[in-house]
């Protein structure tokens, strides 16, 4: 797996956006999508993911698809690939999308998708209490992660689920390490390893 941790800009915008990305591409991939967060709503978080465009060949004008045509029956430079077929277009056009931010993704598609909301509720930590509630979230998170891996036969010395295929898990934490998160740099290095 691949850990990749981006330290957030002063507003978050960047990181926010990039966070929608991420999780819109798990979708678009019927990828499994694990989402997490203290500061926002991890519903609204779905909910707003961005709408996928895909572009193909309507993109193109009538003089681009007869330049295109021209240079695939017109292969002298690369005379020793001539008698090799050329890749199925409709594969290529789906490998091409684009996301509309302003266009939010179907409820129907959203629907379809296998997507966990972990919502981690500080409101039941006693104020008294802060470092502890702190610790307990990062360990509620790691708890929940680590049982949603093994419900859905993600974890390496579980069996495979009964599909008899794996899929990939796509996890994004929202501002993790954030001062809500509580603990010293330590503690939130030691989750990261964990994760």
């Amino acid at each position: 797996g691949t850990l990749l941790v981006i330290e957030e800009d002063f507003t978050g915008s960047y990181a926010k956006l990039l966070l929608k990305y991420f999780l819109a591409e798990g979708v678009l991939h019927r990828h499994s999508v694990f989402v997490s967060s203290l500061q926002l709503d991890t519903k609204s978080i779905i909910q707003n993911l961005p709408s996928v465009q895909i572009s193909g060949d309507g993109d193109k004008t009538d003089s681009q698809k007869l330049e295109a045509k021209e240079n695939e029956e017109d292969l002298k430079i690369a005379w020793r690939y001539k008698n090799h077929s050329l890749p199925d277009q409709s594969i290529l056009r789906d490998q091409k999308h684009s996301f509309n931010l302003h266009v939010p993704m179907s409820a129907e598609t959203l629907s379809q998708s296998d997507i966990y909301a972990c919502d981690l509720n500080l409101s039941s930590c006693d104020e008294a209490a802060t470092s502890n509630c702190d610790e307990a979230v990062s360990t509620k998170l790691l708890r929940q992660l680590h049982q949603h891996c093994a419900d859905k036969g993600f974890l390496i010395e579980e069996k495979p689920p009964q599909s008899g295929k794996r899929n990939i898990l796509r996890v994004g934490i929202h501002s993790y390490g954030d001062i809500l998160w509580g603990g010293s740099n330590q503690q939130i290095l030691a989750s990261l390893l964990a994760l």
